[in-house]
């Protein structure tokens, strides 16, 4: 942590840098819940509106943790700071697990659906609200670190949110199957209930990555490569892979149309193979290379083993 001051063009670049991203992050969550409460209390019932205090104590705590390192460069005068009780993770978990609980009520009432679609409150609007999670994550992880581009601890950032973005939209794009009634009565037994829980899974599982950058500085200190890997088959396992056999159920078992999102599940899993070889590669390289200097620095050209 920098204890010199910056001079004051340098802290209004890196306030504003900061200050836009939390702006933007706090309009996009309150247009997501907004949207989403119309629906829930509109159509499902006014009994639900309860949920606003839910979403006034997460807008507290979002607003809280956006704003706090924009005070800390206008207060200290530093545009490098250090979260030390970062809660970012907390932010996103409440407000996945709003969102999920709010696109069961939704879905549930089926007599809604059909109401949705002649009206504003479409399912296209409702899959824009719950795709906005795509904008408010990487939002919300900005102003939470303040690692330079290409740097070690910008790729150990990425390396574990390079996909919640697309996984969000994945989310959004696959509940589409439950505003067509003609293609909804024909799933299955359980689909629907396994569709839901794989949507409640995908916007919750961020948090992971978040907890783990929170706990280890955002790069300051780093998990081990194994554990990198973990990381990446649980995302390959619990989402793309899931969805993908979701995907092919519903496409070849129901008659279901294709999305194409189920390329993108595709080229991630190949990514994450791909991914594996290059570092398992570079990682037999590295000890070719450690047992060849340790060789050459017990036996060197012109010497004798006594």
């Amino acid at each position: 942590m920098e204890t010199e001051s910056s001079p004051a063009p340098s802290r209004c670049y890196h306030f504003l840098r900061k200050a836009v991203p939390s702006f933007v992050c706090v309009v996009l969550f309150l247009l997501q819940a907004i949207v989403l409460d119309y629906i829930v209390i509109k159509r499902v019932s006014v009994q639900y509106a309860g949920w606003l205090v839910s979403d006034f104590i997460n807008l507290v705590l979002l607003m809280s943790i956006t704003i706090n390192p924009c005070l800390k460069i206008c207060i200290h005068n530093k545009h490098r700071f250090k979260m030390v009780d970062n809660l970012s993770w907390l932010a996103w978990l409440t407000i996945s697990l709003n969102v999920s609980i709010k696109v069961i009520f939704i879905v549930e009432r089926k007599e809604n659906m059909e109401l949705m679609k002649n009206s504003f409150y479409s399912s296209n609007t409702f899959k824009t609200a719950v795709a906005l999670g795509s904008c408010i994550y990487p939002l919300l992880l900005y102003t939470q670190h303040d690692a330079p581009r290409c740097s070690p601890e910008w790729k150990y950032i990425d390396d574990l949110t390079d996909t919640v973005v697309f996984d969000i939209l994945d989310t959004a794009d696959i509940l589409d199957v439950f505003f067509d009634m003609e293609d909804r009565s024909l799933l299955w037994d359980g689909l629907e209930e396994i569709i839901l829980a794989q949507s409640v899974l995908n916007l919750v599982l961020p948090t992971v990555p978040l907890l783990t950058l929170c706990c280890t500085g955002f790069g300051k200190t780093r998990i081990s490569k194994h554990l990198v890997y973990i990381h990446r088959l649980l995302v390959v396992l619990v989402v793309n892979v899931p969805n993908l056999v979701t995907r092919f159920v519903l496409w070849h078992g129901v008659n279901v149309g294709i999305s194409p999102f189920v390329l993108k599940n595709i080229i991630l899993i190949c990514i994450f193979l791909s991914k594996c070889c290059d570092e398992a590669d570079d990682d037999c390289n590295d000890v070719e290379i450690t047992s060849g200097t340790q060789t050459d620095n017990v036996l060197r050209p012109g010497t004798s083993i006594p």
